[in-house]
């Protein structure tokens, strides 16, 4: 058997982030790897990336440093989804196979569920019950638990029924699969739901197998906070061999403090968090339930609560970071702050396009591309989104969206006069013995 994993898809939602959701890096490893560890551990070591042009030579260095399984990749070379993808590594699927989407975060007993116990169903998909809305396909059931149909990213509150469709399926036959799926390449939505479809009731049995474990699927960018809770869940206390951390530094709780990572003096670690490798945490900085990614440095009284921050970040003194997310090689100057609440005190909602979407959290920060920057005393209001490459500047408060690679700058021209203030010098002295007499008495 092997595993088929769709690396190919474009997120239209995830801006401001635009690299592929599976190269998010959690606990030092890509969630690629992640994935792969898992399928591993349930028998699994031959496996097919379907990627995109653009994410292939990543894909190639990911998979050198796996061992114990061996690889093969395909191109997927326009992002036509789920159904063109499988259509498109035809050439190196056949027989029984397992398709992954990888951005899909379950743990090792959906893959047990989905691979033990093997029947005479021609495929076995992985069904979660959710109470809330989720924007991904839907179940319908026959009366003997046998898939009926696939309905596809219903309206909110038009859901057909509360079982959702995680992309978790074996198939006995992938080559029987790819020929329903011939003719749905363009339908980029739901080629493949609509395959998935008319296989079952074209007298294929399709079985639905119950999960009721961890899932977390990332389809907004906030969504990222969702998984890094996930990963920072199975976090237990380590401080590496080579990490330095002073004896001043207070690390409480389930803390994993990678390789060459340093704690300075007074600074607060609070669990469950993970200190990337060779990443500095500042002088009296407050680390709590976050995720600091490698070669990133928090300043001296720096605040981070439940945040995710990619590699190579910098912040100077006095920042607050709150649930919020921050991408790659980010540099932020002093005293800036992210706003996580609404005054109302309602959920955060998002405009993306022209549709609101409420995130359901009630906290909820700013959304950082990579590479962006800020001057000193910047402010970032609940659920603000900043494009890649963008300069916030000082004193300025990001109170909507900004696309990629703008500079902000705060409209407060200053006014240049004559300096009509003139000082003694020789009051000036006095002045300073006096300063200097009460500050050995207060000593």
């Amino acid at each position: 058997m092997r595993a088929a994993f769709l690396c190919g898809g474009i997120g239209r939602r995830m801006f401001p982030f635009t690299e592929d959701k599976f190269l998010l890096k959690f606990l030092g490893k890509t969630l690629l790897e992640h994935q792969i560890a898992l399928a591993q551990k349930a028998g699994i070591n031959e496996f097919v990336l379907i990627g995109n042009p653009g994410n292939m030579e990543k894909l190639t260095q990911i998979v050198r440093g796996i061992p114990g399984a061996s690889f093969e990749l395909a191109v997927q070379e326009k992002p036509l989804g789920m159904a063109d993808a499988l259509v498109s590594a035809r050439h190196l699927l056949g027989g029984e196979t397992l398709v992954a989407n990888p951005n899909d975060i379950v743990d090792g007993s959906a893959y047990r569920a989905i691979l033990d116990g093997r029947d005479s169903s021609f495929c076995a998909l992985l069904g979660y019950r959710t109470e809330s809305y989720f924007p991904g396909g839907y179940l319908l059931l026959r009366a003997n638990g046998d898939l009926d149909s696939i309905v596809e990213k219903p309206r909110k509150g038009e859901e057909p029924s509360d079982l959702v469709n995680v992309v978790l399926h074996r198939f006995a036959d992938i080559g029987v699969f790819i020929e329903y799926l011939r003719g749905t390449e363009g339908a980029v939505e739901d080629g493949y739901e609509q395959a998935l479809t008319r296989l079952a009731r074209g007298g294929y049995r399709c079985r639905v197998v119950p999960y009721a474990g961890p899932w977390k699927a990332i389809k907004y960018p906030w969504d990222i906070l969702r998984a890094m809770d996930y990963f920072l869940g199975g976090v237990k206390r380590h401080i590496a061999d080579t990490a330095r951390v002073s004896d001043k530094a207070v690390v409480d709780g389930e803390v994993f403090i990678d390789e060459g990572a340093r704690v300075l003096e007074f600074a607060i670690l609070r669990g469950p968090s993970y200190i990337g490798k060779n990443s500095v945490v500042g002088n009296f900085s407050l680390v709590r339930s976050t995720h600091l990614g490698e070669n990133s440095v928090t300043g001296v009284a720096a605040e981070f609560k439940h945040s995710y921050v990619g590699d190579g970040c910098w912040f100077h003194a006095g920042n607050g970071v709150l649930d919020s997310v921050i991408g790659r090689g980010c540099a932020f100057a002093s005293f800036g702050g992210i706003a996580n609440m609404r005054w109302d005190e309602e959920t955060i909602k998002v405009r993306m396009g022209e549709q609101l979407v409420d995130t359901g959290m009630d906290k909820l920060g700013a959304m950082f591309g990579d590479r962006c920057k800020t001057g000193f005393h910047w402010v970032a209001d609940p659920g603000v989104r900043i494009g890649a490459g963008s300069i916030i500047g000082s004193f300025v408060n990001v109170q909507e969206d900004v696309e990629p690679g703008r500079l902000l700058r705060a409209n407060i021209p200053a006014q240049v006069k004559d300096n009509p203030f003139r000082s003694d010098p020789a009051n000036r002295e006095a002045f300073l013995k006096s300063l200097r007499r009460s500050i050995c008495a207060e000593s």
